[in-house]
């Protein structure tokens, strides 16, 4: 097995990087985003009374977004080219694009980071897991096939 895809091993390579405070609509958000070398980033914003509101897991471009005023889901950040300003000169930009219903296999191995990561108090993984939880999925078991095996078997052909 690849030890670095290990949920565990990612997760304990996950630091916070920065915590910005801005102000929306009136409303003061606290922005947080936490960083792996190995292909994490997760993002998640609080209210002004500390509550979480939103938080993103990405994962090797796999992603996990939930909000307090949309449904949970995943997905994955697709990259897009465009000419910018001649035929040589391009611009990326990423985008996400949303599975049409969450897939069981990327919140199992959310959850595994979130509980994982020791920048986060053990009530802040609760709330998060929580969250993850209103998929209505079952987070306890392994997955068994899907982006974990989908990784293996890229890195691991013969």
């Amino acid at each position: 097995m690849l030890n670095w895809i290990s949920p565990k091993i990612l997760a304990k390579s996950t630091r916070k990087i920065s915590t910005d405070f801005l102000k929306q609509n009136g409303l003061e958000i606290v922005s947080e985003w936490y960083h792996s070398p190995y292909g994490v980033d997760f993002f998640m914003w609080k209210n002004g009374n500390g509550e979480v509101i939103k938080f993103q897991l990405s994962v090797m471009g796999q992603v996990t977004e939930w909000s307090l005023n949309a449904p949970l889901q995943t997905g994955m950040i697709l990259e897009e080219e465009a000419m910018a300003g001649g035929p040589l000169a391009y611009e990326a930009s990423e985008k996400i694009q949303y599975d049409l219903e969450p897939q069981s296999s990327t919140l199992i191995y959310a959850h595994q980071i979130l509980l994982g990561m020791s920048d986060l108090n053990a009530t802040l993984q609760k709330t998060l897991t929580e969250g993850l939880e209103s998929g209505g999925v079952s987070l306890s078991r392994r997955p068994q096939k899907g982006f974990l095996s989908y990784l293996k078997s890229l890195f691991l052909r013969k």
